[in-house]
């Protein structure tokens, strides 16, 4: 398939909303303010009753009917996020995932884009990126983690390294994760587009250089893991055995399409699967033999304490 432009790049933008009232104002300015124009809208809200729908029907007068608005599944960011993924169009070459409360940088799309446009259209392809932290005035407040191993399937079953909100992917990943089945039930959306594109033969692009301001407030979903209440707040999860919950959960939707895994990762799965399974001190074994992975030494060291006992 031959590649056009980016002027005439087509990118369906998936927005999950509820409630959004106060920052989603901001976040559509954003986006009609990007430098490549030619994308559409498709919005899917969790019954709102604020003023959300109100912004939307008029930004979508505004914007020459690219806004599309559609009720919820009413189950949660993640399954909105994923019934999105189940009904948007396959009419776009590329896809994009966005929050209701950040704000793109003017370039977002168009850095994507670059990248995505050098890479084959038959493989999965996944750009993300770093974020820059914004509080509710707009102020700056830091940047996410650095990470600077290549993205991996070896990473990525341990290790989500990129918020949805920074994706922008291609249609063959859409298709490969609606074959797959939309309906599994996974910790989040982009942890599971990460696993599957580099599971399966993929290719994938974390950008150092941060391509949204992502906003904290009181009522993120998930929050920016970059500060030490943060990390404290995962080291419990560790403990109460949230961790081990989402991987059952990723194990269970990967056994259904495990025939589509490359060679080199179904190896790796079932590593993953057998590090699980085994008591100290075979478990390192299998960590080792995987090369599982996350990307920080305090991240690792979480990694090597969780699978000691039996948290992973």
């Amino acid at each position: 398939m031959g590649k056009t432009s980016q002027a005439d790049t087509k990118v369906n933008i998936l927005l999950a909303t509820y409630q959004g009232e106060r920052f989603i104002e901001e976040q559509l300015a954003t986006i009609a303010e990007q430098t490549v124009n030619a994308w559409k809208l498709y919005v899917s809200d969790d019954g709102s009753s604020d003023e959300t729908l109100r912004i939307l029907s008029e930004f979508a007068d505004r914007s020459d009917r690219k806004v599309t608005i559609t009720p919820g599944p009413c189950s949660g960011f993640q399954r909105n996020f994923m019934h999105l993924l189940a009904t948007v169009p396959l009419d776009a070459e590329y896809y994009a995932f966005t929050d209701q409360d950040d704000r793109w940088l003017p370039d977002k799309l168009e850095r994507a884009i670059a990248w995505l446009d050098s890479h084959p259209t038959e493989l999965p392809l996944l750009y993300c990126s770093r974020t820059l932290n914004i509080d509710e005035k707009n102020r700056e407040i830091g940047y996410s983690p650095l990470f600077r191993e290549p993205p991996s399937f070896a990473n990525a079953l341990v290790q989500s390294i990129a918020g949805g909100n920074t994706m922008v992917f291609n249609r063959k990943l859409l298709e490969i994760v609606r074959q797959i089945g939309t309906a599994h039930t996974i910790p989040s959306h982009d942890w599971w587009l990460y696993i599957v594109a580099s599971g399966m033969s993929g290719r994938i692009r974390y950008d150092p250089s941060p391509n949204i301001a992502y906003r904290q407030h009181g009522r993120n979903q998930v929050g920016a893991n970059s500060t030490f209440i943060a990390r404290l707040r995962r080291l419990r999860m560790l403990k109460n055995g949230r961790f081990r919950s989402w991987n059952d959960q990723h194990v269970a939707a990967l056994e259904t399409c495990r025939q589509m895994l490359d060679q080199q990762s179904r190896q790796k799965f079932d590593d993953f699967k057998e590090m699980r399974a085994r008591r100290f001190p075979m478990n390192l074994y299998f960590l080792r033999k995987g090369r599982f992975h996350r990307q920080t030494l305090a991240g690792q060291l979480g990694l090597f304490v969780g699978v000691i006992f039996h948290k992973i």
